[in-house]
């Protein structure tokens, strides 16, 4: 896996685009969650949960010939209380609730590869308190059919170690580093489900957004970077099952995709999001037979579409445009059921064709 990758060369090493590294990844993590959930609290129909998440996630990434650091040393710890209610009456259900987000991110003072200029990074603690929100509810419609809608708020890092390996600037200290700011999105859905005896169906909108964002891109020499700026991802997915024989089970899935973005921040969005942050546009069919109680196969093909996004939009630092051919494999898999427990074989790519894959 050892590679002679721009980022890798030093000149007092090795000539420059001769010398071979590789990048190792050691991370520990520990967690814990609490969760009490109190059925008809207060009144019938009201439902409380509360709980609590911790999380502690120690990482580093060196390089793995010469052990120098490429990511330094990170200790970030989450503590995470939270609180959910859930109503019931007659056709309706309505949920919301709070989540405290408490995280704080401890980073080693360090030194960057030669490639970024050698340079000292000044440590530092970075703390974050955010309370996030959600609120949703469901309608039963009658005749299998209900209705759903949800607001939901969203935390979360941008790619720590990506930003703090490509510092090429002197005098630089982590608790200064404006991209290191946690990124808050608003997600909103809505949709329709139906089920009946033989089988059911959901159609789901969805849209989220983020003013800040944290989006990867690659330069014109290959190399990652994150840029914050703002993002809108809309979708549209569509899941359903149909039971045509008892022993036969068909089912499809579709999910449509479109992610917006800034070159810069306060350009405009209108720059295709790439493959870093979102997937190509999908199609998922399959169908089950069941032999007998114990014994069933499936046969499911998958599709991702073509994408080809942001042609002429390149800059002299940064390659917007892509393109993805897209294609469809096909997997078989048996699943057999018995006393002492459920065995199972699987096949993917049953046509054995090569491929490139989206990512």
């Amino acid at each position: 896996g050892a590679t002679n990758a721009t980022t890798f060369q030093d000149v007092t090493l090795a000539p420059l685009g001769t010398f071979y590294d590789q990048s190792e990844i050691v991370a520990d993590k520990t967690g814990a969650k609490l969760t009490y959930t109190r059925p008809n609290t207060f009144f019938n129909g009201l439902e409380l949960t509360g709980g609590i998440d911790w999380l502690n996630d120690e990482t580093q990434q060196r390089l793995a010939a010469t052990n120098r650091t490429w990511v330094p040393p990170l200790d970030y710890t989450t503590v995470a209380p939270f609180l959910q209610a859930e109503y019931s009456i007659g056709r309706f259900t309505v949920r919301g609730g709070v989540r405290y987000e408490d995280a704080h991110l401890d980073v080693a003072t360090y030194r960057t590869l030669a490639f970024y200029g050698n340079r000292s990074v000044e440590g530092g603690r970075l703390s974050f308190q955010e309370p996030v929100y959600n609120l949703g509810g469901v309608v039963q419609l009658g005749a299998g059919f209900s209705a759903f809608a949800a607001y939901t708020e969203g935390f979360g890092l941008p790619d720590v170690g990506l930003i703090l390996r490509a510092v090429n600037q002197p005098n630089r200290s982590v608790t200064r580093l404006l991209e290191l700011v946690p990124v808050l999105t608003e997600n909103k859905e809505a949709g329709i489900t139906w089920r009946g005896e033989r089988g059911s169906a959901t159609l789901s909108v969805y849209e989220s957004e983020s003013d800040f964002s944290s989006v990867v891109r690659i330069d014109n020499t290959g190399i990652g970077k994150v840029d914050r700026v703002p993002t809108r991802v809309r979708g549209a997915e569509l899941a359903a099952d149909w039971r045509v024989l008892d022993k036969l089970t068909l089912n499809a899935a579709a999910a449509l995709l479109d992610g917006k973005t800034a070159v810069a921040a306060g350009q405009p969005i209108d720059l295709d999001l790439g493959a870093r942050n979102i997937g190509p546009d999908k199609a998922v069919l399959g169908a089950t037979y069941r032999f007998t109680p114990a014994l069933s196969v499936r046969l499911q093909s998958t599709t991702l579409f073509d994408r080809d996004i942001n042609i002429g939009r390149n800059t002299p630092t940064t390659r917007f445009e892509e393109h993805f051919d897209g294609y469809t494999l096909f997997d078989a898999a048996v699943t057999w059921r018995t006393s002492i427990g459920t065995f199972g074989l699987g096949i993917e790519n049953l046509q054995n064709r090569q491929y490139y894959g989206y990512y």
